[in-house]
């Protein structure tokens, strides 16, 4: 039972907090074809936490809210880049069985798993991608030919890792795009596609899966609505301006970027996570 649902309703400064997060993570879904969860699950563990939840139940509601709350943001950068042609379609349907599967998966396992070493895995996942994403592109390995088995397999990975994180999965679409060759811009459109799927999906997982850890009707599942809707207004309202500003940006100056913002997330995440 969570204790003091009814104070998380009231006052403005919490809901200014839920709209600003949201319009921060709808200009980095944009701009990076993320999901928003490597911003979502660090932040809503934080704000959870202040507001004295118990412990065993932040990290869980972190997660669930921050998926449901990428449906809305997903598809706000997904059609902004459709509309500036960055969607490379044909590879998102090979790719969109695999991510239904492993995201489905990855809701089931969820439950069953720790809070504790779900946090770690998050900040060690994150990790390891910002130092890829620094990595310039002629010293990566070779590249990939993506044939459909390859796209189905990769897609049941992205998924079934973004599931067990809550995010949309741009953080490993992205790069595996790259590495088939495909333009900074189209990697990021595809990927914020493949995101809508990952969203979907994984919601569902979230509302059928586990336990509630709240007997009110503001949480279900693992998802507290109130927080869901605040952070939609912000996220789908800005999603475009990231997406435009995806244009305007040098490629390297981009990728790096999104290096260093995974890499202050997980240091933040290992921060709250070690305290």
């Amino acid at each position: 039972m969570v204790e003091g649902q009814d104070c998380m309703m009231m006052g403005m400064e919490w809901w200014l907090l839920l709209l600003l997060l949201g319009a921060v993570v709808g200009v980095l879904a944009g701009l990076f074809g993320i999901g928003g969860g490597t911003v979502l699950v660090p932040s809503l563990v934080l704000l959870f936490g202040a507001r004295g939840l118990p412990d065993e139940v932040v990290f869980p509601l972190a997660l669930g809210t921050a998926m449901a709350s990428i449906v809305f943001t997903a598809v706000a950068s997904a059609w902004s880049h459709h509309r500036l042609g960055d969607v490379r379609w044909s590879l998102w349907r090979r790719m969109a069985l695999g991510v239904v599967i492993g995201t489905w998966l990855g809701t089931v396992l969820v439950p069953h798993l720790g809070s504790t070493a779900l946090a770690l895995f998050f900040v060690g996942f994150i990790a390891l991608l910002a130092w890829k994403m620094w990595i310039p592109a002629s010293s990566e390995s070779a590249v990939i030919t993506p044939t459909p088995v390859l796209l189905h397999g990769v897609g049941t990975g992205i998924g079934l890792v973004s599931a067990l994180v809550s995010i949309g999965g741009g953080a490993m679409t992205v790069p595996f795009l790259l590495r088939c060759q495909v333009p900074l811009k189209d990697a990021i459109g595809t990927s914020a596609a493949v995101g809508v799927l990952i969203a979907m999906v994984g919601s569902l997982g979230y509302l059928a899966g586990g336990t509630s850890p709240d007997t009110s009707l503001l949480v279900v599942g693992t998802i507290y609505l109130p927080g869901v809707a605040a952070i939609a207004l912000g996220s789908v309202a800005t999603a475009p301006f990231g997406a435009h500003w995806s244009h305007r940006l040098p490629a390297t100056q981009l990728r790096r970027a999104f290096a260093l913002l995974l890499l202050v997330l997980s240091l933040s995440m290992l921060w709250q996570v070690v305290l």
